[in-house]
């Protein structure tokens, strides 16, 4: 398949509209934007603009080279590496369902970047994706902070797992649940994970399930690198 990739844009919420209007002038065909809130709260995790505020989470498909033009677009034009503006992740896809979808979402770009070389999945960063029980996302991030995490993204969802599902993991998937999102390195990512499932963990009342993402690229983490 074509290289995609899925971006994940993290702006506060007084500034999503000028991230959306970045997204329309190149040419982005489909943004999805979900209302979250930061949960870090030192001095340092401030800086990386993930302190406990409202924020706005743009989820969109794009091609490899869209990718490149838009994290340098938000470097650029938007200044998103300065304290309090933003964070910007780029996860692979693997699959993606049909050429129909893949054109849609390509948004008309696709050209020579049809390929089947594998994608590069030895990086640097990974994104843990939390899965907890509502109103629990305190314990999890404890949990995680005590293993090495610094600050993290939650968005408020509603599960639509099947009976099967619910069977699996002795929980209901279809109730409200939090999502906490955490950028770490990858060396400190199995650390977090077990700690969360230490403490946080389905034998607790959080009932916090996890599973991590490679991260190929970021935008908005010049703090968290030095």
């Amino acid at each position: 398949m074509q290289k995609m990739y899925l971006l994940l844009v993290i702006s506060t919420k007084q500034d999503h509209k000028e991230f959306l209007d970045l997204f329309e002038r190149y040419e982005v065909p489909h943004v999805y934007s979900v209302p979250c809130t930061g949960t870090a709260g030192s001095g340092t995790l401030a800086l990386l603009g993930l302190e406990k505020t409202e924020k706005i989470a743009h989820f969109t498909l794009a091609t490899r080279n869209k990718t490149e033009e838009l994290f340098a677009a938000l470097t650029r034009e938007v200044q998103i590496d300065l304290p309090q503006r933003g964070i910007a992740l780029a996860l692979p896809l693997t699959s993606i369902s049909g050429a129909m979808a893949l054109r849609g979402f390509a948004g008309g770009h696709e050209n020579d970047e049809m390929t089947k070389e594998p994608y590069p999945m030895q990086t640097d960063k990974e994104l843990i994706v939390i899965i907890c029980e509502n109103g629990h996302t305190d314990e999890v991030m404890q949990a995680a902070r005590a293993a090495g995490a610094g600050g993290g993204t939650v968005l408020h969802a509603k599960g639509t797992g099947t009976a099967i599902a619910e069977k699996f993991y002795g929980i209901s998937l279809a109730e409200e649940k939090e999502m906490v999102f955490i950028v770490t390195r990858a060396e400190e990512k199995r650390a977090i994970m077990e700690g969360v499932t230490e403490k946080a963990g389905l034998n607790t009342p959080a009932r916090a399930v996890s599973f991590s993402l490679p991260v190929s690229e970021t935008a908005g983490l010049r703090f968290f690198e030095k």
